[in-house]
């Protein structure tokens, strides 16, 4: 084995011991996707390698088939896999298995037709350029929280990852509050600016006479 096959190996068994703590630990759904997808990340960087053509680090086989079994199996104890099938997604036998694909789907399609609704409505009324990064706000806090999935902004392209909605959802939350606190605490420093400008404005009109009686 070359180390590319080592490393996916050792890769693929320390994500298997993370998915079977995941699953003992009050059954973290969201975070056994998250390994899932590490699993997958890795497996298609190692398929990546062998597009060099060269003879020695071409992938091997039955390494990357192991890997499928194990994404597969763990897909189907979660319920998105139908039907025996030992790799991939099957038909579920009838076509319910499309429709469990579907139901499963769904809410993730809703999620993005209704981004694109709104994309296309702020472009029909000429919107400024900043209601289109406001409606890219609302659906990472809004739809993509409540279905688990967390987007952190970067200066390059965004990373998504999967974790508790309440979690996300709190985070969110606190993340409005401190927002908020920060704006009412620099509303009221203007105010308190204000009131000393006007304090000084009427010392500034006391007559000469009175100011010295004072």
């Amino acid at each position: 084995w070359t180390a590319a096959d080592k490393a996916l190996f050792e890769t693929l068994n320390a994500m298997q011991a993370k998915v079977h703590a995941s699953l003992l630990d009050n059954f973290k759904t969201y975070e056994v996707i998250q390994h899932l997808v590490d699993l997958v990340t890795e497996c298609n960087k190692y398929l990546g390698q062998g597009e060099s053509g060269d003879e020695a680090s071409q992938p091997k086989n039955l390494l990357v088939q192991k890997v499928a079994i194990y994404v597969t199996k763990i897909l189907r104890v979660l319920g998105v896999v139908q039907g025996n099938d030992v790799i991939g997604f099957g038909d579920g036998g009838g076509g319910s298995g499309a429709s469990s694909k579907e139901d499963i789907a769904a809410p993730f399609v809703d999620a993005l037709v209704q981004f694109r609704d709104q994309v296309r409505t702020a472009a029909r009324n000429k919107a400024e350029p900043v209601s289109y990064l406001q409606e890219c706000d609302a659906v990472r806090d809004g739809a993509l929280a409540q279905l688990g999935v967390r987007i952190e902004d970067s200066t390059g392209a965004s990373i998504w990852k999967m974790d508790d909605p309440a979690v996300i959802q709190k985070e969110i939350a606190d993340k409005r509050q401190k927002a908020a606190e920060a704006a009412a605490k620099k509303r009221q420093g203007k105010i308190d600016k204000l009131v000393t400008d006007i304090a000084k404005a009427k010392q500034a009109m006391i007559p000469l006479t009175k100011f010295f009686q004072q």
